[in-house]
């Protein structure tokens, strides 16, 4: 069931304002209301195996990787003047 903005709004005050919004609903929110944005991002490679591993065909494993979604949420978040953190989910390369 998809939520109203007033009903958005009435859970962010009736929390404190400390609500995490995952994904496109973050981008229906006014910006004062936005206090830091995280984008969750992965190398090249972690991303093709992953989308992989979930059955996407290999031209939209390419689109995807190619369309740099990282840079273009974060220039949007710049434009806002929302404190933007990059977190890299790519585990760390073990030795063989």
């Amino acid at each position: 069931m998809a939520m109203t903005a007033a009903e958005v709004l009435k859970m962010i005050e009736e929390n404190d304002g400390k609500i995490i919004f995952d994904g496109n609903m973050a981008r229906h929110l006014p910006v004062q209301h936005i206090r830091k944005e995280y984008i969750v991002t992965c190398s090249s490679d972690e991303l093709r195996k992953r989308l992989k591993e979930q059955g996407y065909s290999l031209k939209k494993i390419q689109n995807m990787i190619d369309s740099d979604v990282t840079a273009k949420l974060k220039e949007e978040a710049n434009l806002d003047h929302v404190k933007v953190q990059i977190v890299d989910t790519t585990p760390p390369q073990t030795a063989p």
